[in-house]
């Protein structure tokens, strides 16, 4: 028997016009994520499973979801709706690891980045 996922998915549009979906964690009940439109689109094809938080030990949260085939290895939905390059990491502009808009995300080096 396969397990079904269903992940609550509420389509909109932000101040500026653009479509949105905010994205509930599978962990955490009541707290969205906000993806573009596209990008949702886009990922949730390469990820059909639960997406959820993950804290990285150190009080920073980040939003997961895990690789088809590997239940034990999560990847980070920022860093695959930006791809940055080698050695390089992804910033929030506005702070917040929920907003993962690309007007937010911000691809830099990873020796200019203050730690969280």
């Amino acid at each position: 028997m396969t397990k079904t996922t269903t992940t609550t998915a509420v389509r909109a549009y932000d101040f500026d016009g653009a479509p949105v979906v905010h994205v509930q964690m599978s962990n955490a009940r009541g707290t969205f994520a906000t993806f573009d439109a596209a990008d949702y689109d886009h990922l949730r094809k390469l990820y059909p499973g639960r997406w959820r938080l993950n804290d990285n030990g150190r009080g920073a949260i980040y939003v997961r979801a895990v690789r088809p085939g590997e239940s034990s290895r999560n990847v980070n939905l920022a860093r695959e709706a930006l791809q940055p390059g080698p050695g390089r990491i992804v910033r929030y502009r506005d702070g917040n690891r929920l907003n993962l808009r690309r007007s937010n995300l911000l691809e830099e080096w990873r020796r200019n980045a203050p730690r969280h």
